[in-house]
């Protein structure tokens, strides 16, 4: 792991591969190790950054609130100190409510949008808001250790990443207040009225069994301009563990999209 220090904070970051940046967000409460399914198929053609954000992994626990707003920040400094100017964004869950600020934010350094499994807020969702109060209060009755146990049972349809993620959540039993300050950015987060701001090429990505994530999905994919919708079949919520290959060809596709848009007809 390298680090970078962000006003004060140190925020750890992996950097692999050559190629175009692609900037990899993991979701809330576990790492960048999110990313073990696509290191290996990207890196010959990415060069891959794979920070652990602030209050995660190896990256400090601030004491502030946090928010998407402030995550995008640090990670916006994080390409700043690796001398990258635009990258394609790729974020998985709350990784993907991060990307959205990012491009909302600082529309420059996006060169493509990639939104797998996330959400605009789930607020704005009844189902998506009965979720998460239960899963917080059931975290604050049992605790963070077998919280991380039973929270496994979310990810149903994801078992490939419901092991990883189940030990990725119970580590934050060691500072249950961090916990909660993520807890709560997540669920805070309304990013709806600022889909329309989005100026970035973007691919929404949903898992076929995860039926919870679609409503909003077919509407991101319906607001951001220039924004199309692919379902990866065989996956859940875990999409980029539970189809691998299918997910890191959707990648592949939408960069090489992008290349020709770029280059324009008759000039490769």
């Amino acid at each position: 792991m390298r680090h970078i220090d962000v006003d004060g904070a140190d925020i750890a970051y992996k950097d692999v591969g050559l190629g175009d940046p692609l900037l990899l967000i993991h979701g809330g409460l576990i790492s960048h190790t999110e990313w073990q399914p696509q290191i290996e198929a990207l890196k010959d053609e990415f060069r891959l950054i794979m920070p652990d954000v602030r209050g995660h992994g190896a990256s400090s626990r601030t004491a502030e609130p946090y928010s998407a707003k402030l995550w995008a920040a640090d990670m916006v400094k994080v390409l700043d100190g690796l001398s990258i100017e635009q990258a394609v964004v790729c974020g998985h869950s709350m990784g993907g409510t991060i990307a959205q600020q990012i491009a909302v934010d600082y529309p420059a350094r996006v060169r493509g949008l990639i939104l797998a499994e996330t959400n605009f807020g789930v607020g704005n969702d009844g189902m998506m808001r009965f979720a998460a109060n239960a899963a917080t209060a059931m975290f604050r009755l049992v605790g963070v250790g077998l919280g991380a146990k039973l929270a496994s049972a979310a990810l149903r349809g994801s078992e490939k990443m419901a092991a990883f993620a189940s030990q990725e959540i119970a580590a934050h039993k060691e500072n249950p207040q961090n916990f909660f300050n993520i807890i709560d950015a997540m669920n805070a987060f309304d990013g709806e009225a600022q889909l329309g701001r989005i100026q970035a090429p973007t691919l929404v990505i949903v898992g076929a069994r995860n039926r919870m994530s679609h409503k909003q999905a077919q509407q991101m994919a319906q607001t951001i301009p220039n924004a199309r919708l692919v379902e990866i079949a065989d996956a859940g919520h875990g999409v980029n563990w539970d189809n691998a290959p299918s997910f890191n060809e959707a990648i592949r596709s939408f960069v090489r999209a992008l290349d020709g848009a770029e280059t324009g007809p008759g000039v490769r």
